[in-house]
């Protein structure tokens, strides 16, 4: 799988544990807007387009990432930022909308992605737990991977909580949920529509399995 990693000089990396590195979106978020030129965000628009299977996005700075509260309000800035610059239109249908439909997914170059973000502050019990090491645990990351990955690797469906085999996984996705759960990192599964929560509300994953969903769209993210 080829992952390509979204700084200020786009470089591809080869696999997806490697997500370290690169000037990110610049030590400041105030800044965001300058890694929001039209020629910054043509060049991730076409490597995007070009069968990349995904891009990480780096956020230096710890204070952006410092707890959870803080890393929801990093992610919603980001992602503004990027709705604005690419696709000239608010994050959701309507500027600061208290709850957006739970149909809402994000858009980059014209398709769908699906997004992972990764912080230091995860306990290693959590599925988006960091690994981190002396540089990389001063930033958190977003990974973006469009929609068409999971067909081309063929993920396959998965079934809802109250139908989940452990024992005998039915498809590559199934047997992710069955690798996490065996190194201590289980995650939510729905009991609906495949087993698979709304994007807006795993975006952000909470501290600890069963917590309620991170509102990292609005001032409050724990309201």
């Amino acid at each position: 799988m080829m992952v390509t990693e979204l700084t200020i000089d786009v470089c591809t990396k080869s696999n997806l544990s490697v997500i370290g590195g690169g000037g990110g979106v610049g030590r400041h978020l105030r800044r965001l807007s300058r890694c929001c030129e039209p020629a910054q965000m043509r060049r991730a628009v076409a490597v995007f387009q070009d069968r990349v299977e995904g891009f990480v996005l780096e956020v230096p700075g710890k204070h952006h990432s410092s707890d959870l509260r803080e890393f929801s309000r990093t992610v919603l800035r980001v992602l503004t930022c990027f709705s604005h610059a690419l696709n000239h239109k608010p994050l959701f249908l309507q500027e600061g909308r208290k709850n957006p439909s739970r149909s809402w997914m994000f858009e980059f170059a014209g398709e769908i992605v699906t997004m992972t973000t990764i912080a230091p502050f995860y306990p290693e019990t959590n599925s988006r737990f960091q690994f981190s090491d002396a540089r990389n645990n001063e930033c958190c990351y977003i990974l973006f991977q469009p929609e068409s990955s999971f067909h081309l690797f063929d993920t396959g469906p998965g079934r809802p909580i109250t139908h989940m085999d452990w024992q005998h996984p039915i498809s590559v996705r199934e047997k992710i949920r069955c690798l996490y759960r065996k190194h201590g990192r289980e995650y939510d599964i729905a009991d609906d529509n495949e087993g698979a929560f709304p994007q807006v509300e795993t975006l952000v994953r909470p501290l600890y399995k069963g917590q309620p969903p991170i509102k990292w769209w609005t001032p409050d993210p724990f309201a």
